[in-house]
């Protein structure tokens, strides 16, 4: 798929077939990801773990449907891979670097997985209520010091990537000169 195209069919995969990505596709998806900008070129700040362990992925669920209160909550949708970004936060500088470079290399890997024609969505709101877990966030066998913040789910799926006419006025714009 061409670049542009990719970018204008890009979408939400909320249905998989349960089926893994071949590990070669799944090591495209990483490089895509290690692709990156990272501010400062800090890449030491940033840490990806894959997750495929089906039971660790239903605790990820559950943890979120409570937090959520929202007991039939699914926000992986069945996808059998999860990758989680993960990144040290400075407490005594609060500045948004590490979440927009955690966020930067989620859609790379996003982007990836639409190139190659797998299922795949940006996930962001689960992170809140795993990292209230500590029993969780220890599962995820981070070095130490780093948080979770975002990720993405990715799988087979029997959905299709179609380019879609994008409104141009979606997003405000103004123009100083």
């Amino acid at each position: 798929m061409e670049l542009l195209d990719t970018l204008l069919s890009r979408k939400s995969i909320r249905s998989y077939t349960g089926e893994s990505i071949p590990a070669a596709d799944l090591q495209k998806i990483l490089e895509v990801g290690n692709a990156a900008p990272v501010g400062k070129g800090r890449f030491s700040t940033m840490h990806l773990t894959i997750v495929e362990n089906l039971g660790l992925l239903k605790a990820f669920e559950e943890c979120t449907a409570k937090d959520l209160n929202q007991r039939e909550l699914r926000p992986f949708y069945g996808a059998p891979t999860l990758i989680v970004v993960s990144t040290t936060l400075d407490p005594e500088n609060s500045n948004n670097v590490p979440f927009s470079n955690a966020a930067i290399i989620a859609y790379n890997l996003n982007i990836a997985a639409t190139a190659l024609g797998f299922g795949s969505c940006l996930i962001w709101g689960a992170f809140r209520a795993i990292n209230k877990n500590p029993v969780l966030v220890k599962s995820l066998e981070l070095p130490d010091g780093f948080t979770p913040c975002c990720g993405i789910i990715v799988g087979k799926t029997k959905e299709h990537y179609a380019k879609r006419e994008i409104a141009k006025n979606r997003i405000g714009v103004n123009r100083i000169q």
